[in-house]
């Protein structure tokens, strides 16, 4: 059986219209800026608003998963994954609450998010630790033989378990090929890459 890890933010769920719509409910940004988290922090940090961010960001992983889609996609990948023998791993790493603001619980909110999206069910594990070192040793103890994040400095750390076939989920095509993993837009070509095997 084949393994695959899968990161929960950025990758299973997409943010952009959640930071976006919120952003907009706090008057923190004017309706020109793009539906688009990266757009949103960018707006923000560029006129001194690091700290509104940061509770931006606690505020929608907490009180305002509900918003959350998943990506395109990802449903029919978990469908096609366990049809043809493949482990699901969802692992992730997150703090338990927020750096300012409200203390939400930020992994109840993601489980239960996970709970309510029909593509989830008991034959997927979920594991949200609360450092990246952990998170780290958690994708080598599972013995995962693919994993799947958006972030290219978490796939290019030197810890990161070397018998990993790493698979960078960028759909925006943002960042550049690398040696050190595979890279896809969507998760119909992550799938394929997949089935290569």
């Amino acid at each position: 059986m084949i393994k695959v890890g899968i990161d929960f933010d950025n990758t299973i769920v997409c943010y952009d219209n959640v930071f976006h719509a919120t952003a907009l409910e706090k008057k923190l940004i004017p309706t020109t800026i793009q539906k688009s988290k990266e757009k949103v922090r960018d707006y923000l940090r560029s006129i001194g608003k690091e700290k509104k961010w940061t509770q931006l960001q606690g505020y929608v992983y907490g009180a305002r998963m509900d918003l959350a889609k998943p990506f395109n996609g990802i449903g029919e990948f978990f469908k096609k994954a366990l049809k043809n023998n493949i482990e699901i791993l969802i692992i992730s790493h997150k703090t338990l609450f927020p750096f300012m603001g409200p203390k939400y619980d930020l992994h109840k909110a993601a489980k239960n998010w996970l709970k309510n999206q029909n593509f989830y069910n008991d034959d997927i594990s979920a594991f949200f630790e609360l450092t990246l070192k952990e998170k780290l040793n958690r994708i080598s103890k599972e013995n995962c033989d693919y994993f799947i994040d958006d972030l290219p400095e978490l796939l290019t750390e030197s810890s990161f378990a070397s018998n990993v076939k790493k698979i960078l989920f960028d759909p925006q095509n943002l960042h550049k090929n690398s040696s050190k993993y595979q890279k896809a837009t969507s998760w119909q070509e992550i799938l394929s890459i997949i089935n290569e095997r």
